[in-house]
């Protein structure tokens, strides 16, 4: 295995569904719209979850379980249902994809050099160029690597690296094909 002084290192990755949801939902929120969307989602979602949880108690405690009550029931489950779709979005996003391309808890080889990003899934080696990468991303939990326009992106979560100077060494390859 190469070291990373050597300008290059070996890992292993094992994607799960989680790795495929991380991904989407990050891309879901690169734009400002799709920040504001998942903000208010949330706070919607916490204000009616409470409106239900309120409803619900006070109709069985009381035994006031009425026609108002019901529909009440009901307008907080459809608001919270309508509010939930960015998250269920992106997660029947990831499981498509996830179940197309069948990486998931498949062990992975990857190279990575300064030059190039080596991957070999099922046996097969496929180098693909820093400087022709479509684009790069690095998110919070993860890298993603656009070969092309028409491919996926190649998911690398950052908790397979065995060090920080790992991570480091490839936020500066990014960096440097960004100039």
């Amino acid at each position: 295995m190469a070291d990373t002084n050597e300008k290059s290192f070996d890992i292993k990755v094992t994607l799960k569904l989680l790795d495929y949801y991380r991904y989407y939902f990050s891309l879901f929120n690169l734009k400002r719209s799709g920040k504001i969307i998942t903000a208010i989602s949330v706070i919607v979602i916490s204000i009616y979850s409470l409106s239900l949880i309120s409803l619900v108690y006070i109709a069985f405690t009381a035994g006031a379980l009425t026609w108002t009550t019901g529909k009440g029931i009901l307008l907080d489950l459809v608001i919270i249902a309508l509010f939930t779709t960015p998250f269920s979005r992106a997660y029947l996003a990831a499981y498509n994809d996830a179940k197309a391309n069948r990486l998931v808890n498949r062990e992975i080889s990857i190279t990575i050099t300064e030059d190039k990003f080596i991957a070999y899934p099922d046996g097969k080696r496929v180098e693909y160029p820093w400087k022709k990468m479509y684009k790069t991303f690095d998110f919070r939990h993860s890298f993603a690597l656009f070969i092309d326009k028409k491919e996926l992106a190649f998911v690398i979560p950052k908790r397979y690296f065995k060090n920080k100077d790992q991570i480091k060494f490839v936020n500066d390859v990014i960096a440097k094909i960004k100039k």
